[in-house]
């Protein structure tokens, strides 16, 4: 089965996150915290975009 790349809702602003995907890639993961500062998201959201994230990594 296909792994499932769906954006998170409500992030419009994906450019420092796609910039940093070597970073992922690679390893290393960014903290909760540092997806909510750059996003300006809270907490369940960043979590939301940190399993994204890992799921490229992964993929």
């Amino acid at each position: 089965m296909a792994a499932s790349y769906r954006i998170p809702a409500g992030i419009s602003d994906w450019s420092d996150v796609t910039a940093r995907h070597a970073d992922v890639a690679s390893g290393r993961m960014p903290s909760i915290r540092t997806i909510r500062a750059r996003l300006h998201v809270g907490q369940p959201r960043a979590q939301l975009v940190r399993a994204y994230l890992a799921t490229l990594a992964a993929g």
